[in-house]
């Protein structure tokens, strides 16, 4: 029987989404639940832009400050990717 920790190797994928940050329109790539559909994206890009007008969002040359959760970073491709580097109870 399979765990909740088995090996998730192909059901996510990297989508990419458009925000807004400082007032023009930003893409970044989120991980999402392969076998979800657009649904799944209108969800993250309203999540990510919660996450940015609540200023929880660390940007490429930005350190993370003490309230932040997620940070946007580059991959080994130069593509833009939400990280989520902690969690906050507040």
């Amino acid at each position: 029987m399979p765990t909740a920790n088995a090996n998730k190797s192909g059901s996510t994928v990297w989508r990419p989404i458009t925000y807004t940050h400082n007032g023009k329109a930003e893409q970044v790539a989120v991980e999402l639940p392969k076998d979800l559909g657009s649904i799944a994206d209108e969800e993250a890009t309203t999540f990510v832009q919660t996450l940015e007008d609540n200023q929880l969002i660390a940007h490429e040359s930005e350190p993370l400050s003490p309230r932040q959760t997620h940070q946007v970073v580059k991959d080994s491709t130069g593509r833009k990717r939400l990280i989520r580097k902690r969690y906050s109870s507040v």
